[in-house]
């Protein structure tokens, strides 16, 4: 029994999965930021560069 419950807890098929979705994470995280911030400027650009254009 003893090893039994030896090998279960020093299997780390499960740690792979587990870094992988952190890391999966992180890159979302990240392009959420960027897409927000670059979203913000790219509007800013866009309505700048119309009231240039209007008479």
């Amino acid at each position: 029994m003893r090893e039994i419950a030896v090998c279960i807890l020093n299997e780390e098929d499960g740690q792979g999965l587990a870094e992988y979705t952190l890391i999966i994470s992180l890159i979302v995280i990240a392009a959420i930021a960027a897409v927000s911030f670059l979203g913000e400027n790219a509007f800013a650009l866009y309505l700048d560069s119309i009231t240039k254009m209007s008479p």
